[in-house]
């Protein structure tokens, strides 16, 4: 298997949505390819967006973009997706790895991210050297203000 990371265009916006929706609605979460597409076009502001290709095919993805907080700037990542079929292989650690790469060489504090404990991914974060913070998401949906 020859994986090639490279940083994402705007012209692989489709394929990445494809592999967004189809990762994220395997693992339960309740997306459609319109709010899919949103979310990707919106996330891509950002300086540090990476797919995972074989033979030309869009295997991962990794989207992260510049945090600013308290202890300075950090690189935040809100999407990292690898085509099921393609999971356990070594490529989701290949992206996240670009990214602690790209933290080092521009100057970053650290690298962040959002994950829920009751998925898998979790694990994985923490096997990575992630550590929680203490902060917890709060959400008050539209329905109940």
């Amino acid at each position: 298997m020859n994986i090639i990371i490279e940083e994402m265009s705007r012209k692989q916006l489709d394929e990445v949505v494809d592999l967004f929706f189809n990762t994220f609605t395997q693992v339960g979460e309740e997306w459609n390819r319109e709010n899919a597409k949103k979310h990707i076009e919106e996330s891509f502001f950002g300086e540090c967006h990476f797919v995972a290709k074989e033979k030309n095919k869009i295997i991962g993805v990794l989207l992260a973009f510049p945090l600013t907080k308290v202890a300075g700037t950090e690189l935040f990542i809100d999407t990292i997706a690898v085509r099921p079929d393609y999971q356990k292989m070594g490529i989701g650690t290949m992206l996240i790895n670009k990214a602690f790469e790209y933290v080092r060489l521009h100057g970053f504090v650290a690298v962040s991210l959002q994950a829920n404990k009751k998925l898998q991914s979790y694990h994985w974060y923490k096997s990575l050297g992630l550590s929680e913070t203490g902060w917890i998401e709060l959400i008050k949906l539209k329905k109940d203000l």
